[in-house]
């Protein structure tokens, strides 16, 4: 059984008779249960019998219809149009509704399965935390001394966690015992303590001091040289040295310098510096190291008394396995010795000696005292730089000539490209002016 709109579909058809004997069938049998497409077709109908009683004569439309009938077409058109957009967006929203009660449920288990989680694992994770905290309020016993940085040390210290020497004289005869999950070097702590300096405050300042510094000078040369025979006064020396012609036209000369002069006469230096030219920049760094200094040193007394202590503890021992248990013991005491006594050494050189990196450029114009060597071959300078001129004046056309022939073909395809779109922007513009 077909529904009205197929038959209101097919009423057009039916009027030209082209349906063929089954669907004409189908078509009566509907009109006679269907009021409304009996009048539909009625309608057809009266249209039809109404445009064949017009006469042959041809039917002039108003002067607006051309161009309500457009506006209308278009709007239409507009109003169906439907862009891939719309649809993506209506597919989209469509899935989603079906998909959103999936999606609640998944949020809701990733939200509150987690704290479920969290909430019935708090009291025994909370008891562990205590118990950690508890254990790391406890005094531990310092880190072994081996090494120069915290991190070092630390971990040197952890390879050592499990064995500590200790010395047994209560049988006959020496005995070396190896003591297990015992923390490091425990019977040098009190050694340790007595070594630690009881006011850091009363202890001298040790100060890194770099400084920089550009001059302007009159002669690089004399200037170089005056720098020299000034470190050589004050008992320093020249870390290294670079010169080099920044100039070729005037043969000027600039060149870097990097001095390293004792901490107390580094104020004094930095004036003298300042006094052989024109100075553009001062710079002075300043590093207190002190603390660092007097951590090294006494881990560095306490490693030696170390090493004391294996020394004695090595002619009493017995064994062979005692023996080879302290001397394993002091061949890493050795090393961390050498490596503390290495940074201390670092540490008070960088300290003792200053050092000042200077930058000197030499100008053509004294900065210090009114020359009159500068007028010195005016006449041959003037004429140099007059056909100087000239030359770079007949390199430059000829270079200018070279790079427009050069680009002359993309010039001129460029105008005519420019030229044919401008005359067909001129013929659509003009075309839709008269429409």
């Amino acid at each position: 059984m077909r529904d009205c709109n197929e038959v209101q579909d097919m009423l057009s058809l039916y009027i030209d008779d082209y349906l063929e004997p089954t669907e004409k069938a189908d078509l009566l049998k509907h009109l006679e249960g269907c009021l409304e497409c009996r009048r539909e077709l009625q309608a057809l109908q009266e249209v039809v019998v109404m445009f064949n009683s017009l006469d042959e004569e041809e039917l002039v439309p108003p002067a607006s219809f051309r161009r309500e009938l457009r506006s209308k077409l278009e709007k239409e058109q507009k109003a169906s149009k439907v862009t891939y957009i719309d649809k993506a967006t209506k597919y989209f929203n469509k899935s989603f509704k079906s998909w959103m009660p999936l999606a609640a449920a998944a949020v809701l288990l990733l939200v509150i399965v987690p704290v479920l989680t969290n909430g019935f694992g708090l009291m025994g994770a909370k008891s562990a935390r205590e118990e950690a905290k508890s254990e790391n309020a406890a005094p531990s016993a310092p880190q072994g001394y081996g090494s120069i940085a915290g991190d070092s040390s630390s971990a040197k210290a952890k390879m050592r966690m499990n064995e500590s020497v200790s010395f047994d004289t209560t049988g006959g005869s020496p005995e070396i015992l190896i003591q297990k999950d015992a923390a490091p070097d425990m019977f040098f702590m009190q050694e340790q303590e007595q070594t630690m300096p009881a006011d850091t405050a009363a202890i001298e300042r040790k100060i890194i001091k770099t400084g920089h510094l550009n001059l302007e000078v009159d002669s690089y040369k004399d200037v170089n040289s005056h720098i020299k025979d000034m470190v050589k006064d004050m008992q320093g020396y020249v870390v290294s040295e670079n010169t080099h012609v920044y100039d070729d036209e005037r043969k000027l000369l600039a060149g870097s310098i990097a001095l390293r002069i004792p901490q107390e006469r580094f104020d004094e230096a930095l004036d003298r510096l300042e006094n052989m030219g024109n100075t553009n920049n001062r710079t002075v760094d300043s590093q207190d190291v002190t603390e660092e200094y007097v951590d090294v040193e006494s881990r560095l007394k306490a490693m030696r008394m170390k090493e004391e202590r294996l020394l004695s503890i090595l002619e009493k021992s017995g064994t062979l396995g005692d023996v080879l248990a302290v001397e394993n013991e002091l061949a890493r005491t050795r090393a961390d010795l050498e490596s503390l006594e290495g940074r201390l050494r670092y540490l008070s050189n960088r300290t003792e000696l200053s050092t000042i990196n200077v930058t000197v450029r030499e100008t053509l114009t004294p900065v210090k005292q009114i020359k009159t060597t500068g007028l010195a071959g005016v006449v041959t300078r003037t004429q140099e730089a007059f056909i100087k001129s000239i030359n770079s004046m007949i390199i430059g056309f000829g270079n200018l000539v070279v790079y427009f022939g050069t680009y002359l073909p993309f010039i001129i395809m460029t105008l005519l490209f420019l030229i044919i779109l401008w005359i067909i922007g001129k013929k659509v513009k003009n075309k839709y002016i008269n429409k």
